[in-house]
């Protein structure tokens, strides 16, 4: 929970933001930093998990930040978009110049056409 830390206050101190799930491989970190959030008494519940496919899958997620170490970026960012979440990624976008146009095509890929 290291930028997710900081980044996930922010979401949460914002009127329109809702923090309703946390991912990390490290429970107890996760773990402190929802009963950090959850001492407020506008927040929702929180589903926490271990496994951010899992949390990709979570039909009631909207959108997910992506806090993770740079490696993970794109991974996370790619299986995200497969699942029709709204992705914002801290930067760098990728850990590369070769990973980071599978991110941006994921993404461009995935906008539905206007009209």
């Amino acid at each position: 929970m290291g930028i997710g830390r900081h980044n996930g206050r922010a979401i949460h101190a914002h009127p329109s933001g809702c923090v309703v799930a946390l991912c990390d491989l490290v429970e107890e970190r996760m773990r402190a930093f929802a009963a950090e959030l959850q001492a407020d008494p506008a927040c929702a519940p929180l589903t926490l998990y271990t496994d951010y496919r899992a949390l990709c899958q979570d039909p009631d997620i909207d959108a997910i930040f992506v806090g993770t170490p740079n490696q993970w970026h794109v991974p996370v960012a790619l299986e995200a978009v497969r699942c029709g979440k709204h992705v914002l990624v801290t930067k760098p976008l990728a850990d590369s110049v070769t990973a980071a146009p599978f991110a941006t095509w994921a993404c461009t890929c995935s906008i539905p056409p206007s009209g």
